[in-house]
């Protein structure tokens, strides 16, 4: 294995270097144990000849190896949306360009790991220029070998992410005021050891999110949120093990009630158990099951708990096939003037097809339900989510590669007037280092 494809896999599986989404980020959740099958699978294997080398820095004259490799690269995306509003009827279409640019830094070190990295996203509309905006992240993770069998891990962002129209924020038809844009800053630090045949992590994050006003007073959404998560496996023979794991989080407004009268704060709760599976590269599998609860401070509100399933399965049943799965449980705060927190359930499949070395067929499909909590006395709100993507991506070198994609999202609502449906198409072109 030569040096770039052994960076390349390194990049591959660093948690940290999370690139920014166009309607939002994604925090990092606890750190994955290592699952040979995603590294043989068709999107996460190394494809020397066309990965990029990155750009060493720092190197001894007499050194052959670099402390830090510099990977930058930028992606012009041109699309067109049939329903940028997600409304019910009367919809309307546009065109868009989205100018992606990113940077990211890491170490190439046998022992610890520091990385660093920068990503923007920039959209702007042809007709409805209040659908446009400007996005960008800042941040860094590492982590320190304690020992043989030891780690102390952080990692700290800083950004602007905005809304899509689909949140249920957004008033819909009804109202075409710009986007709405949040600050974000979010940290994590953590300790991963193993002993025997266990593995214990445990982990801390910070994320604070200040929402900018557009023409409607958006206050009431600025919060601080807390969570500790901890996860304890054994492993009964190589590849094969199980887990029993639990977190706890805080959810602070910066209001003590909101302009509906409501205390939005609420802390809450999730336990759970499973089974790891992977012993060579063509099965890897993490699912769990237990029990999620979230509990508003505001009497108002019922506690929003049930079930909770969280998964993911690749099955790599020839060196040209991969077929993933997940499935995912989760609870979203809402600020809806008679709903408290929505507790999603999706589920997923997705399928990659290598049609050569360097041009690759993949596609997901995902159903989520969301149960929104009512306040006494109000109907709940439930939403059906259907969403069904394809691309094409074409490996031109180390430098450029080309892709294509169409997206299709329908949305089912008990809350009238908030049914939609969208298809979007999507051209990138890629270039980096």
């Amino acid at each position: 294995m030569g040096d770039h494809e052994m960076r390349n896999n390194r990049i591959r599986r660093s948690g940290g270097l999370a690139a920014i989404a166009l309607a939002g980020t994604i925090l990092a959740g606890m750190p994955a144990w290592a699952q040979d099958a995603v590294s043989d699978s068709v999107l996460g294997r190394p494809r020397p000849g066309y990965d990029p080398l990155g750009i060493d820095l720092f190197a001894g004259p007499n050194d052959p190896g670099s402390p830090f490799v510099l990977y930058p690269s930028i992606t012009l995306t041109g699309g067109w949306d049939d329903n940028v509003f997600r409304e019910n009827d009367d919809t309307d279409d546009d065109f868009f360009l989205v100018i992606s640019p990113s940077l990211v830094l890491a170490s190439d070190w046998v022992n610890h790991g520091l990385n660093f990295h920068a990503t923007a996203g920039i959209k702007r509309n042809l007709d409805f220029t209040e659908n446009n905006f400007t996005v960008f992240e800042i941040g860094t993770d590492g982590f320190l070998d304690v020992g043989l069998d030891s780690k102390v891990f952080a990692a700290a962002a800083f950004g602007r992410a905005v809304d899509g129209r689909d949140d249920v924020e957004d008033a819909g038809e009804d109202d075409r005021d710009d986007l709405v844009k949040h600050w974000f800053n979010r940290q994590t630090l953590g300790f991963s050891t193993m002993f025997g045949d266990f593995t214990w992590v445990v982990q801390g994050d910070r994320q604070r999110l200040n929402y900018v006003d557009n023409d409607n007073n958006q206050d009431d959404r600025d919060r601080t949120q807390y969570d500790i998560t901890s996860r304890l496996a054994y492993e009964f023979q190589p590849g094969v093990s199980v887990f029993v794991g639990g977190g706890y989080n805080w959810r602070r407004y910066d209001d003590e009630t909101d302009d509906f009268g409501f205390n939005r704060n609420s802390e809450g709760w999730k336990a759970e158990g499973g089974f790891i599976y992977d012993i060579t590269g063509v099965l890897a599998a993490e699912v769990g099951a237990g029990y999620v609860s979230q509990n508003p401070e505001d009497p108002s509100f019922g506690n929003n708990s049930g079930f909770a399933v969280d998964a993911n399965i690749t099955w790599n049943p020839t060196e040209l096939i991969t077929i993933r799965a997940l499935a995912a449980t989760t609870i979203n705060e809402t600020t809806l003037d008679d709903e408290s927190t929505g507790r999603a359930i999706q589920g997923g499949i997705g399928f990659d097809y290598d049609l050569a070395d360097n041009l690759i067929f993949t596609s997901n499909g995902t159903y989520t339900r969301v149960r929104y909590e009512p306040a006494e006395g109000f109907d709940e709100r439930t939403d059906n989510i259907w969403q069904g993507d394809a691309a094409v991506i074409w490996l031109i070198n180390e430098n450029f590669s080309l892709r294509t994609d169409y997206v299709h999202t329908r949305r089912s609502s008990s809350e009238a007037g908030e049914d939609y449906v969208d298809n979007t198409v999507l051209l990138s072109l890629k270039a980096g280092l």
